[in-house]
Parts: C-alpha cells; structure tokens; sequence
C-alpha cells in the first residue's frame, strides 16, 4: 500500500502510526499489507470433460495484515517505551484499526496473529514488524442512525352532513430512512422501545419481515435490543427473547437506500431506533 503521508492517518488502538509521540519519538510506517479487498472462498472444480468448472457461493475470508516501520527516538530509552506501547496495542483481543484517506475513515476490528519483531538499527532506532487479522473482514464508518413512531393519521374531516366529495385522511408511515455508502452489506441494530404490542419491522427493499409475536408486551421503559447479523433480540439489555420472533425475516445493510418500516398491533408511542454501518470489502 503506497503511503501519501500528507492525505493519510493510520491509528492502532488509539495510537498513531504516523507521527512523533509525545516522548519526542517518531512512529514511521513503511509497509501497510492487506488493506485492500481480502481473498474469496472460492474454489472452482473443472468439469470433467468440458470447458468450464462448478463453483459454491463466495464469501469473503479473514483479513490478514501486516504493519512494518521504525521508531526512531533521542534516546534507546524512549525508542524501548515506544515500542513497547506499540506491542501494548496491538492486543491479543480485538481492538481498532482505523484508516483515514484523503477524509474517508474506514475502521476493522483486528486483533495479534503471530510474533511482534523487533530489531535494533542502532542505539535509538528499531525496526519493527506486526501481523494481525480481522476476523470480520468488512472496513466500517461512521455507523447512522434514524428512529421513527408508529403509522399515524393526520387531517381528515368529520361533516355532519352529506356531500358528494370527502377529504380524507392522510396516513404518515413509520419508517427510517438510512444509505449504506460502502460496496457490502453492512451490520445493523434495532431498539424497540415501548409502549408497544406485537411490532413488526420490514426491509421494504427486500420485503423482509421480522415479526414478534402478538405475546410480545412492551411497557413504557422496556425495550428490545435487536442484532440483526448476529440473530439475536435481548430484552431490557440481558434476557434472550428469540422465542418472541415469529416470522424471522432478518435482513442486514445493503449498500445503496434501505427503507425500514415499522408498524405494530396496536398505535402506541412505541420507537423504532436503527443502527447501521457503511460497510466496504
């Protein structure tokens, strides 16, 4: 990966690949592999006597990366706390790895995959060498949020006479609104907040549905916490109410417009608050 230090920031767990610490040490990042799109299951059988082979779905694999440099410092001293602050980040559980180019921040979740190397250059410049992996390939921003009510009725008329016209009433439907950016679906949560009485929530650009039960019974100040990638609904943040979900029409963020409509068995001052991320390969 070519590296424009003027137009690019690279952050490991907060710290800054990039720059000069505040102990008068200076990070450099040489070599940056594996931010690119990673490799594909893929794997083609040739047909036997004929042109051409079979292939399974593809799916993205793990992305593996690798982070090479210096630290040059005044002193062996500052060089060795340097580094070791470098080793500190990259951690053995998963941590940010944020990339800013040109203004565009895209962030993985990485954690360590293999040995931290070190060499000594001289007294007061090492050079080091990193690897670690996401095991969620995807390259998230800034994640979007939108809430919405239920459908409700405005305008309409009641005439306490008969004419041969009607103004009727105009129904505003409870949706969310929210525009995946990125080239890959993306993850998104839901947050049912009651007072609310069977609610359903539909991808109208998919038609899928997720319906919960006509049992499901929210109180003002309970909620739903809903994980649409990991197939998950917890209510009030702990219990596991799976068993509510009746027609389990998950859906994720699909690039381009996604059209949320929420809509439930009974018109309440239920909410419908949507957390999506812009996802890229």
């Amino acid at each position: 990966m070519t590296l424009p230090a003027d137009t690019l920031s690279v952050t490991l767990d907060g710290l800054d690949l990039l720059t000069t610490q505040a102990n008068g040490s200076r990070i450099s990042l040489e070599e940056f592999d594996g931010w690119g799109s990673p490799t594909t299951t893929l794997s083609p059988i040739q047909r036997p006597g004929s042109d051409g082979a079979w292939a399974g779905d593809s799916h993205l694999t793990a992305r593996d990366i690798t982070l090479a440099g210096l630290i040059v410092g005044p002193d062996c001293a500052t060089t060795r706390a340097t580094f070791d602050a470098l080793t500190a980040a990259c951690s053995l559980t998963d941590v940010d790895l944020t990339v800013n180019e040109g203004g565009l921040t895209r962030t993985v979740s990485v954690r360590r995959s293999s040995s931290v190397l070190h060499r000594w250059e001289a007294p007061e410049i090492v050079r080091w060498s990193l690897q670690m992996v996401a095991l969620d390939p995807r390259k998230v921003s800034t994640a979007l949020t939108g809430s919405t009510g239920l459908p409700v009725a405005t305008g309409g008329w009641s005439i306490p006479w008969t004419i041969p016209w009607s103004i009727p009433s105009t129904v505003v439907a409870g949706h969310v609104s929210l525009t995946n950016v990125g080239n890959i679906a993306g993850r998104m949560l839901l947050r049912i907040d009651g007072p609310v009485v069977a609610p359903v929530v539909t991808h109208v650009s998919s038609g899928a549905t997720l319906t919960f039960a006509s049992s499901m019974t929210l109180a003002e100040g309970e909620w739903v916490d809903v994980d649409m990638e990991a197939k998950t609904v917890l209510a009030n943040g702990t219990a596991s109410r799976n068993g509510w979900v009746t027609s389990r029409g998950w859906f994720n963020f699909d690039p381009g417009v996604n059209l949320i409509a929420f809509s439930a068995a009974t018109a309440t001052d239920a909410l419908l608050t949507v957390t999506a991320y812009p996802s890229y390969a």
